[in-house]
């Protein structure tokens, strides 16, 4: 392939992979979204504003006579704006040490339901091998995020579900109070959640 079709080609795949193309829409994966002409007349009269997020697919006499009107100019979006990755979180729970809040949540669990040594040591046991699994997946941060969640739940007086489906095979989820399922307990395999 000649190397200026190459880049042609490369530059296509990378933007089919940071959109989903529909057939009246364009989702993009920063969040924004580009409809049809169409799409946008019925987009503002459900009662939607248009912002940075939205943009249009193609420009006709409908769009240019909105642009001229209005001060939020619609665009034809080319590209994927660069991602924040970030977890929007507060501080105090992006640096939260795991370790210590979940071997804490299991100390708290001990007090309120006075385990046997050995059903303590197999709870210690569940959570030092989960706790690897979560380093493993690095996904250390989604459990700091869960913590913000529920806790943002309990200040609140949220009611949130007892579980779902394969989170409910994590003991630390349980421990840090997501759902109410002890996977201990019921011998819940913790490789359910991390298939």
């Amino acid at each position: 392939m000649h190397p200026e079709h190459q880049g042609l080609a490369q530059t296509l795949t990378e933007n089919l992979m940071n959109k989903n193309v529909l057939a009246d829409r364009i989702l993009w994966y920063d969040g924004s979204i580009s409809l049809t002409p169409e799409k946008i007349n019925e987009y503002l009269l459900s009662g939607k504003y248009i912002n940075d997020k939205v943009y249009v697919t193609q420009f006709n006499d409908e769009i240019k006579t909105f642009n001229k009107l209005n001060n939020s100019k619609l665009d034809i979006k080319q590209q994927l704006e660069e991602l924040n990755t970030e977890w929007n979180i507060p501080e105090a729970f992006k640096i939260l040490n795991i370790e210590e809040f979940i071997y804490g949540k299991l100390l708290e669990e001990n007090e309120n339901s006075s385990l046997t040594k050995q059903q303590l040591s197999i709870r210690f046991n569940r959570v030092e091998q989960e706790l690897q699994l979560y380093s493993k997946y690095n996904i250390m941060d989604i459990l700091r995020t869960l913590i913000f969640v529920v806790s943002t739940f309990k200040n609140n007086n949220v009611v949130w579900g007892t579980g779902r489906v394969s989170s409910c095979s994590s003991y630390i989820l349980y421990l840090i109070g997501l759902h109410d399922v002890d996977s201990v307990e019921y011998e819940l395999d913790i490789n359910e959640f991390f298939r």
